[in-house]
Formats: C-alpha cells, structure tokens, sequence
C-alpha cells in the first residue's frame, strides 16, 4: 500500500516514452483537422457590381444602387434593367469579383434549364465584363443618391390641402390607352431652386407621377371629356337615387311604427282606466247569477238575497 506522497514520488520518477507505437501515430494521422469557417466577403459597397440571388432564378449580374436601410440594398439587374430590394447578406448580394466562376458557359448552361434564361443571363455577363461597367454603374448609383434626396425635400414639401385640385381626377394617355389617377398633393414653387407648382398624381394601377400646372390642368380636362368620367357620373347619380329610395322606406318604416306605438299606448291607457273604474265601485257576488254585481242595483236577485244584504246577513257581499 502507497500512502500519498510515496505515491506522487513514484509517479514524478515516471519516464515518458521515447516514441509512441506505430499504430498509435497511425490513428492520430487519420482523425480529420478541424474545419475552420470560411470568412464571409465583405459588403460590396454602393454603385459597384455585384451578383445578387433572388428565390426562383438564378445568380444574376447588377449594380447596387442604394442602401435604403442596414438589412435592405437595391440592386438594379443588367439586361433586363428590373430593380429590386434583397436583404444586405451574402446569401443574396456579394461583389462581382467573389464570384467569377459564375461568368463561364458552362456555369451559365448548369444554372439555367430555359434557354430563354439562359439567354438573358449570358447577356446580363457580358454587359457586366464591358469595359466601363464600373463607372456606369457608379453614375446610376449617384443619380439614385440625388433623386432621393430630392424626394426628400419634395415630402417636406408636399401638401394635401388648400389647393382645388386635390382629389380631382385625371387622365393621362399612355400609348392609345388612358390612365385614369387621382390628384392627392401637391407642392408649392420654389423660386429659389427653380421649382415649378407640382402635383402628385396616384394612378389606379398603382403607378405614380409627379405633373405641373399645365399638365395637371390638361389630365383634369382630358378626365372631364372622357367616357369613364361619364360612366362614373352616371353610377354616382343611381347611387345617390338608391340611397335616397332607402332613406324614404326607412322614414316611412318608422312613422309606421310610431303610430302602432302610439295606438298601443292609448289601449293600454283604456285598459287601465276600465280597471281604475271597476275597482271603484263595491261589489257582491249573486248566487243565481254566478257573477258580481254591484251592490245597491236593481238586479234580477231574489227579494231574499237582497233582505239579507240589507240587513247585513249576506256573508257574500264584498267590495
């Protein structure tokens, strides 16, 4: 038996093997190395190229025009010139450089089964490896910078009252067709930077466009002379005819039940009255009749009967 410090002693005096067995070395060679996380690139930075990913297509050449918020950029596509909004990840917007592989023919045969697609993608690559690309794409991003911040001085400038032409209706031809919209602000001019009277027209389509006085005047005349204006007058008058039909039948309804109303009360009123009067009035009970009478009336009650209620024997009299 070893006490403690004679243990300790004995495992201090202990020597480590000159080499490990060949079996040993063998299994520690074949355990894998730790796999280390590959570093994310960084954001590619406004008004540079960049493939971006959207659900349903594949990974597709663009510029980044804008970053509305932390988590959102907007990216503008080549060839098809669509902008859209993605989350700022890797998973859907990297640099163009971080993914070169992806310009190759059989990169763009693998990714895309329609040839259509596959088409538009290889052309959306090459306008991308043009030369000048860059710079184009820096352009477009500062033009995105300038017209929102110009949107922002025409919000803290537009009004929605105190002008007539707020909710007039307007039409504006597109083609052969008319786009019909609503006036819903507008702003004042501003001498200072050169701005004209505007005003904001929201289509039914869900478009929007920015007009000044003379259009604004023009799509309200346009609107004026226009068939959908006519047919929307002619649904407005049958509407208000509707209504007003309904409004008669209900007043007529309730005159109607106030007269029931009121006829009912006066003959609850009689009711109680006929019952006021009867309670008044002292009566008995008659033995041939089977019925009340009232007491002192000449009915057609035995001369016994009424001797007895004259002289008090009558148990059935009452009041």
């Amino acid at each position: 038996r070893i006490r403690g410090g004679d243990r300790r002693r004995s495992f201090a005096r202990m020597e480590a093997p000159a080499s490990l067995p060949a079996e040993v070395n063998a299994a520690a060679a074949s355990i894998p190395a730790p796999t280390v996380a590959p570093t994310p690139p960084p954001p590619p930075p406004v008004g540079s190229l960049v493939w971006c990913k959207v659900q349903g297509y594949p990974w597709w050449p663009g510029k980044l025009l804008s970053r509305p918020s932390e988590t959102v950029v907007k990216v503008r596509f080549f060839e098809t010139g669509v902008d859209v909004k993605v989350p700022a990840a890797p998973a859907a917007v990297v640099g163009f450089e971080h993914k070169l592989a992806l310009c190759d023919d059989e990169a763009i045969k693998k990714s895309c089964k329609k040839p259509a697609l596959r088409k538009a993608l290889a052309a959306a690559v090459q306008q991308a490896q043009q030369p000048g690309a860059a710079e184009v794409a820096a352009a477009e991003a500062a033009a995105e910078a300038a017209a929102a911040e110009r949107a922002a001085e025409l919000a803290a400038a537009w009004r929605y009252e105190g002008h007539p032409h707020i909710g007039r209706r307007v039409a504006r031809p597109f083609g052969k067709a008319l786009a019909y919209g609503t006036i819903t602000r507008w702003a004042p001019p501003d001498p200072t930077a050169g701005d004209d009277l505007l005003f904001h027209i929201d289509h039914d389509d869900g478009d929007s466009e920015d007009l000044d006085e003379a259009e604004a005047a023009a799509a309200v005349r346009r609107w004026e002379g226009s068939a959908e204006a006519s047919r929307l007058e002619t649904k407005r008058k049958r509407e208000a005819e509707r209504a007003e039909a309904r409004q008669g039948k209900e007043a007529a309804k309730r005159q109607r039940l106030e007269v029931k109303l009121a006829a009912q009360k006066q003959k609850e009123g009689r009711v109680q009255a006929a019952a006021a009067a009867a309670a008044a009035v002292r009566t008995r009970w008659c033995t041939r009749t089977s019925r009340r009478v009232p007491c002192g009336t000449t009915s057609p009650t035995p001369p016994s009967c009424r001797r007895e209620v004259r002289s008090g024997r009558c148990t059935q009299a009452s009041d």
